[in-house]
């Protein structure tokens, strides 16, 4: 009975602390995503003139969230993950306050960079944990259920600040008050329904077979920096989209404010299917997780490229759609699949902090870069085409190091038969 009473309760918690890091996506993702349809509303309240200084308001916050990544990581190996997590919203709670309080931009920098420090603590701890407590069966659906969590708070954050301040004006600085209220009760409910985490349990956890020999304990091998490159590509496009896209379809493709934001939100509705969809197929068809990446980063580059060069609003969504199903969300589970199989899981969330690391820090890069191109050409276009050269890029680099290297294993082995 005491068996089969544990039993349960290991299969309720897993899936509570799937819906709660899921959750954790949501209200981070509100906060990343719901200035960029209102960036003319910011401007005009700060009295910014351009395009480079709003887009620095994300950027300081991904540069901060970039920076600590690392060092986050390595105390979440240490210490208990859950005052990590709880204590991380209650700091960005705290920043996102401060924001909706000030009329000075120096100030917001200050409020940006402080929640970037304190979002940084949430991915290593939160997929670490995920690691541990998840079944291994059940890891790649529940890890694709988790970052869907960002696809949910995308969409609420895009045509939510769409909705409240460009339809009903709200003003934006009270919506970001209300966010770090959902931030406070996120907290609670982390601290509250979250086991304490001592650390010594990834110390007890088996070790799995990693395909690297001796460089098991390596951050830095040719594998994983190309799935760190690969994540960079991904992550690229995807905050050029987060960051710049309703201000694109506004200013160059005559969208209204509030449908630019809802038009927008369509890549984050659709990546969720995406996600699921890829990590199910993955999962089946393990000796083809490669190839399926690979056709997720070229597609995703030809329907991205499509949806900004088109002029008609029906391709222009039909575009977006088929990057949400192809893009950075539904490449995710996959790509987290492959760095925790070649990673030793006593240092499972300095691996993943570290792999995030050389991803997000394309989500600093891409705000500010694509202001810039904005402010020297009057158009973001140009922008959108880097990031498919990008993402192609991320295609050529994943067939040479994972493709073309199994092939060639394959091949000697065979021969040495």
């Amino acid at each position: 009975m005491k068996k089969e009473e544990n039993t349960q309760r290991a299969s309720s918690y897993w899936k509570r602390l799937t819906a709660l890091l899921c959750l954790g996506w949501v209200v981070i993702w509100i906060y990343r995503s719901m200035l960029t349809p209102i960036y003319p509303q910011v401007m005009q309240t700060l009295d910014l003139h351009s395009n480079q200084q709003i887009g620095i308001i994300a950027s300081i916050y991904f540069f901060a969230y970039v920076l600590l990544q690392v060092p986050a990581g390595m105390i979440s190996d240490k210490f208990d993950k859950r005052l990590i997590l709880s204590f991380g919203f209650l700091v960005f709670a705290l920043a996102t306050f401060l924001m909706s309080a000030s009329q000075s931009l120096v100030v917001i920098y200050i409020a940006s960079a402080l929640a970037g420090l304190s979002g940084a603590f949430f991915y290593g701890a939160a997929f670490s944990l995920s690691g541990q407590d998840i079944p291994a069966n059940k890891r790649n659906v529940a890890t694709a259920i988790i970052n869907s969590g960002s696809s949910v708070g995308m969409v609420i954050g895009l045509s939510g600040s769409s909705w409240l301040v460009l339809s009903q004006s709200v003003d934006w600085q009270l919506m970001l008050k209300g966010v770090a209220l959902i931030m406070v009760l996120t907290f609670a409910l982390y601290y509250l329904f979250i086991r304490r985490d001592h650390a010594v349990s990834t110390q007890s956890a088996p070790q799995n077979n990693l395909t690297e020999g001796s460089s098991e304990n390596s951050y830095f091998t040719v594998k994983k920096l190309a799935v760190y490159f690969v994540l960079f590509c991904s992550c690229y496009a995807y905050f050029l989209v987060v960051s710049w896209l309703p201000n694109f379809l506004q200013t160059e493709r005559h969208f209204s404010g509030s449908s630019a934001g809802m038009v927008a939100s369509l890549v984050g509705l659709a990546s969720i299917p995406g996600a699921l969809i890829f990590s199910m197929v993955a999962d089946k068809y393990r000796h083809y997780k490669y190839r399926i990446m690979l056709l997720q980063l070229v597609l995703a580059a030809v329907m991205l490229l499509i949806s900004a060069h088109a002029q008609d609003a029906f391709v222009i969504m039909l575009g977006l759609v088929g990057y949400g199903l192809l893009g950075k969300l539904a490449l995710d589970p996959l790509l987290i699949s492959t760095i925790s199989d070649l990673s030793n899981k006593k240092k499972l969330a300095t691996s993943l902090s570290i792999y995030n690391f050389f991803g997000m820090s394309a989500s600093f890069i891409a705000p500010w870069l694509t202001g810039n191109i904005a402010d020297r050409t009057g158009s973001t276009l140009d922008a959108f085409n880097l990031a498919g050269i990008i993402l192609a890029t991320g295609a050529v680099v994943l067939v040479v190091v994972f493709i073309f290297t199994s092939h060639k294993q394959n091949r000697s082995q065979y021969e040495y038969r």
